[in-house]
């Protein structure tokens, strides 16, 4: 997809990328997030390489599984906000639309409005 990793880079830094000491600094910034993460991200548009929930070793207690809970929360909200990004709506395949809506419903929340073609 034509998105710029730099331009998602600065969305977290509300819009403009940190002031850093040294171009090393620089470097390490864009190599750790734009050449390492943003790379293994982009493999994810690959039907062989889709992506995985993390693993938690949790205990069998009340605590372990709000954690997990808690995990699995955040980790639906980041997918969702990284794959919409600052766009309220999406065309996507009605394959992945449906997938979205069931993720969203476990979530609790409205998923934004589908394009038409």
């Amino acid at each position: 997809m034509g998105v710029s990793p730099i331009k998602v880079v600065k969305r977290v830094w509300g819009g403009e990328l940190p002031e850093l000491d040294s171009i090393d600094a620089a470097n390490e910034l864009i190599g750790t997030l734009v050449m390492g993460l943003w790379n293994r991200l982009a493999r994810h548009q690959e039907r062989s390489a889709p992506f995985r929930l993390t693993r938690s070793e949790t205990g069998t207690t009340r605590e372990g599984a709000a954690g997990l809970a808690l995990m699995r929360q955040q980790e639906l909200d980041g997918f969702i906000d990284g794959l919409f990004g600052p766009e309220e709506a999406l065309d996507f395949p009605e394959r992945a639309h449906r997938g979205l809506g069931a993720l969203a419903e476990m979530r609790g929340y409205s998923l934004p409005r589908r394009t038409q073609p």
